[in-house]
């Protein structure tokens, strides 16, 4: 109904909702600290279950099977095998996979910068205001819709002299980095929270240069944590649906998109086909991603 005041109202309990989880992480976790003298993740010991190995795992297997194993199975028995895969190769469809995946790659590539030296200002700087920045900036927003992301995007855009970039994949681009950096910087700042204060301090004493500090000291020692940042942003990227339908400039589409509007026609086998090729495209960069997280540095 265009009521934004009501969209922005209607999203407030989340936010409520999503304060109170993060007061009651706070008090849980209160100030401990999960550092590292070391570059390296070893393998963790073994911890013995005993007479609940097998209830645990029961309960992982089903886990997997529920929601991984089963869904794709029935993707698959729905996609209709090999021809309907042929068929949407060869049709429109591909495009948007294109668009999709290199928009996406992209945007974790811009924005891991961001997360990282985000995730390092923050673990460094602890105090009660850097604790209610962080909030804002790396917990808040999981409790924003895309919907209203979405809005408030077109509102930020859509005025005279932003013209070059409304209407462009720029502002996709934009939109993407506002939803989901608080995930990379959530998946970043785990790396940073597990160096060693006394590392960083020592890094500062002997390196004064800011940006020589990162490349050889901070991010050696954050290791695996940054690929798999990228990895979070791309993956969720990917599937965005909610922003991505109010901002898609004319002209362009993206598999989301492309699937939403296939539900509409009736067309489950290629939705089906779609999908199943839309988790390929998530798990390709993961296979790259993967030797880096096992480097040792």
């Amino acid at each position: 109904f265009y009521n934004e005041k009501a969209a922005v109202a209607a999203c407030l309990p989340l936010l409520a909702v999503t304060a109170g989880l993060f007061l009651t992480l706070k008090y849980v976790m209160k100030d401990r600290s999960f550092v590292t003298l070391g570059t390296s993740y070893r393998t963790p010991p073994d911890f013995r279950l005993g007479k609940w190995k097998a209830p645990a795992l029961l309960f992982a297997s089903a886990v997997v099977y529920f929601s991984v194993a089963f869904p794709v199975y029935e993707l698959l028995k729905g996609s209709g095998g090999w021809e309907t895969f042929s068929r949407v190769i060869r049709s429109p469809s591909m495009t948007a996979l294109f668009n999709t995946a290199a928009l996406s790659a992209v945007t974790a590539t811009v924005v891991l910068p961001l997360c990282f030296l985000s995730a390092v200002a923050l673990e460094q700087s602890r105090n009660t205001r850097s604790g209610l920045l962080w909030y804002m900036a790396a917990v808040l927003p999981f409790a924003v819709p895309g919907t209203l992301a979405g809005i408030g995007m077109i509102g930020l855009w859509n005025r005279p002299g932003l013209g070059l970039f409304y209407g462009t994949s720029v502002v996709l681009l934009a939109a993407y980095a506002g939803r989901f950096v608080p995930f990379g910087v959530q998946a970043a700042g785990a790396a940073v929270r597990g160096i060693h204060p006394g590392m960083l301090e020592y890094a500062r004493l002997v390196e004064p240069s800011f940006f020589r500090r990162m490349i050889r000291v901070d991010v050696p020692l954050a290791g695996p944590g940054l690929p798999a940042a990228w990895m979070v942003v791309f993956v969720l990227c990917l599937g965005e649906l909610a922003s991505t339908i109010l901002l898609v400039p004319p002209g362009m589409q993206t598999l989301s998109v492309r699937i939403y509007s296939l539900i509409h026609y009736g067309e489950s086998t290629q939705v089906d086909a779609l999908c199943i090729m839309l988790l390929c495209t998530a798990f390709l960069p993961l296979l790259a991603v993967l030797p880096l997280m096992k480097r040792r540095y």
